[in-house]
């Protein structure tokens, strides 16, 4: 398959030179769209050429495609987008995996449409708080464990072994060239039927790889080649089982990890998600590949535990050079102390026949052996056969397996001290570790049909912990943000939030416990919570002091419509969601815009209006954006214009509110922070809004408390000026 016909360069930003690295990077292109389907994003973003800003963009979009909305489309302010941030940056805080993490990352308010899939998400995190608070101390060690856990790749470690496959098949030959792993990590040669070299082409791989693989129609062979190993047909796994068991090892600590922590959900309270979490579980399957892992180094060598013959064979190899000094050593230390032991005289004859047969040896062929006594030869040939038998014992040779260590000795005759060959030495190294290949890899054929099949199984488990860190996450955002699942309507309800707090005050008391947020009610539109105390007014206006909390307010309503929208839990005991389009936030300025700003609002409310999408419309101080003659007209006509669409929810904060009630032609209902007074110059407060009242602004409440003053004169004075705001 080309490039070109991969399903990855149907994704948007996707092009060829990224779809090749993402899937030589997850090991095949199906890993690759998983891996984007699943939201890896700090994973993709981790190779080379791609960067986070690349893979949020892939993923995003991927999924808005999947999903056939986007973020834009329901956000459609740079303020609610804000906001929206805010609340994410505090969710990911409660994350232990970068799984978690990446998928906050890409969620966003789904719109009205969506209330099936909204209302499926509120029911399952609604039983996360539960889970979290019943789990208590518990909870620490649960987060540990999860921050170990990542997902499993189709990843091998590089295979330790040299291996070639030879056959006179020329179909099979070529369809094996076209497997890209086996191409990758074996040596394939073609054999042709009429070869007469095939014999010798099977040596010298033998000789130049660990492990041979023969399918051969036409040849048989006789042989002592150790690593060479028949197959009847071609089958991936008998020459590759690293493939089936090394996604096993790569990731062991991580599943040793994951066993502690099934261990420990298993012990859980039951509630219905709960229940689906244990049944994708498998404690089963879990053990099966801890008592595999137990007996695999982490890399990827048997332990001792696994195989007893192996691990001795492991160990005689790597002990090679010892075991033969000291075999060497012994021979002539045993041969020496023997001899020395011996009372053997020799007459003149055998003098003179030893002298006489060195000087006519010419080519230093002189063998001393035969004109020695005969116990010095038994001596010599004893000693030898002890040695033979100590290398079978020491190198665990079988019987059957035919190495003479008369082979290795650097001469053949009878001469002190003896001197292994280490060439030939070498050889007998290569035959052991070609040895203990061929074992392992039996071993390994072995195991991968036991272990192999829990591959699916295993990432089955890894996915629904990763799963249960988004759940626990959000329980414990739930707990600490004292969150509670809204109730969702159907478009043109209205909002209604009793005990509502504002994430950022939230967040402040958790930091610093002598703050406390207040708890705000307040309801806009048709609500169910509130129907005693309005008319279902779908466009208010709130007036009241500088930092009464009107701005809070506003944020609060924000964070509860986001969050419910995006099917969390939200902050109030108890809250009524008319699921929405579109959401715009429009911030108070600092001080009045320019031209370019000021047109370009003008453009947004039009698309306001123009929209026959339900939203919700929330300003901040609208007035800051012209002069405030001109702001109290424009704000009057976009309230009247808002107010004869059905699909439209609004609240304004403005401290026009008095101006805009002389100006408006429709009735409009305007409610009120009440400050109370100034204590030691601080607002003193009521942060629930009163249905129906005009809250006073802080200019007269500092006005009215400077009235009370007893010089005369001042006093006078104060009073005009308060007379002048009142009129």
């Amino acid at each position: 398959m080309t490039v070109a016909e991969r399903g990855l360069l149907n994704i948007s930003g996707i092009g060829e030179r990224i779809a090749d690295k993402l899937v030589e990077h997850f090991g095949g292109e199906q890993s690759a769209i998983d891996a984007i389907m699943n939201s890896t994003i700090t994973e993709i973003a981790s190779i080379r050429g791609i960067g986070m800003k690349k893979a949020m963009r892939i993923v995003s979009t991927f999924h808005e495609s999947r999903m056939g909305v986007k973020k834009e489309d329901v956000l459609k302010t740079a303020d609610i987008s804000r906001i929206h941030s805010e609340i994410l940056a505090i969710l990911k805080n409660y994350a232990q995996t970068d799984y978690t993490r990446d998928k906050f990352s890409i969620l966003y308010p789904l719109p009205s449409r969506f209330q099936e899939k909204i209302q499926e998400r509120v029911d399952y995190f609604s039983e996360a708080r539960p889970v979290v608070e019943r789990v208590g101390e518990l909870g620490k060690k649960i987060k540990v464990h999860l921050s170990k856990i990542k997902p499993l790749r189709n990843t091998v470690k590089k295979i330790r072994r040299k291996k070639a496959i030879l056959t006179d098949n020329e179909q099979l030959y070529n369809n094996i060239l076209e497997d890209e792993d086996i191409s990758r990590y074996c040596d394939i040669q073609y054999i042709e039927k009429s070869s007469h070299e095939a014999m010798e082409i099977l040596q010298e791989s033998s000789k130049s790889h660990d492990l041979v693989f023969t399918i051969f129609e036409s040849f048989s062979f006789n042989h002592d080649l150790i690593n060479v190993i028949p197959l009847l047909e071609f089958q991936f796994h008998k020459i590759l089982p690293e493939f089936g068991i090394d996604v096993f090892i790569s990731n062991s600590k991580m599943i040793k990890h994951a066993y502690i922590l099934v261990k420990i959900i298993h012990t859980l309270n039951e509630s219905s998600t709960m229940k689906k979490f244990k049944q994708d579980l498998d404690l089963e399957v879990l053990e099966e590949i801890i008592d595999f892992l137990e007996n695999v180094m982490e890399d990827g060598e048997l332990s001792k535990d696994f195989n007893e013959e192996i691990f001795e064979l492991r160990k005689c190899i790597d002990n090679f050079e010892r075991i033969m000094s000291d075999l060497e050593l012994w021979m002539n230390e045993t041969i020496t102390k023997k001899i020395e032991e011996l009372e053997i005289k020799l007459d003149g004859n055998q003098i003179l026949s030893i002298l006489k047969a060195k000087g006519e040896s010419m080519d230093g062929s002189f063998d001393i052996a035969s004109f020695l006594p005969s116990d010095i030869a038994d001596i010599m040939y004893s000693t030898i056969q002890q040695a033979q038998e100590l290398l079978f014992k020491k190198l665990h040779f079988k019987e059957d397996e035919e190495i003479s260590i008369n082979s290795y000795f650097l001469d053949d005759g009878f001469s002190l001290p003896i001197e292994f060959n280490h060439e030939k030495l070498n050889e007998l190294k290569n035959h052991l570790n070609k040895k203990y290949f061929v074992k392992e890899h039996f071993i390994l054929c072995s195991y991968h049909e036991k272990i192999s099949q829990y591959e699916k199984d295993l990432r089955k488990i890894i996915k629904t912990l990763l799963d249960f860190d988004e759940f626990f996450a959000v329980g414990n955002f739930a707990k600490d943000y004292d969150l509670k699942p809204p109730k969702l309507f159907q478009i043109g309800h209205g909002i209604a939030i009793k005990d509502g707090i504002n994430l950022l005050l939230k967040k402040e008391e958790l930091r610093d416990p002598t703050f406390q947020a207040v708890p705000i009610n307040y309801g806009i539109g048709r609500t169910e919570l509130f129907a005693e105390k309005t008319k279902n007014e779908r466009i208010v206006v709130l007036s009241g002091a500088n930092s009464g909390g009107k701005t809070c307010l506003l944020q609060t309503i924000a964070h509860v419509v986001l969050l419910a929208q995006m099917g969390f839990p939200v902050p109030a005991s108890v809250s009524e969601i008319g699921l929405v389009d579109e959401i715009y936030f429009f911030s108070k300025s600092t001080g009045m815009v320019s031209a370019g700003a000021f047109e370009t609002s003008l453009e947004t409310f039009a698309q306001i209006i123009s929209s026959k999408h339900p939203k919700l419309v929330l300003f901040d101080e609208l007035e800051a954006m012209t002069e405030p003659g001109a702001a109290t007209k424009i704000i009057s006509c976009l309230l009247e214009i808002f107010h004869e669409s059905t699909n439209i929810t609004c609240c304004l904060v403005s401290h026009l509110a008095e101006q805009i009630m002389k100006n408006i032609g429709i009735t409009v209902r305007i409610d009120g922070i009440e400050a109370r007074g100034l204590k030691d110059g601080k607002l003193i407060v009521d942060r629930n809004p009163r249905y129906y009242y005009l809250a006073k602004s802080m200019p007269i409440l500092i006005v009215e408390k400077l009235c009370t003053t007893r010089d005369i004169t001042k006093k006078d004075f104060f009073m005009k000026i308060r007379n002048s705001l009142t009129r």
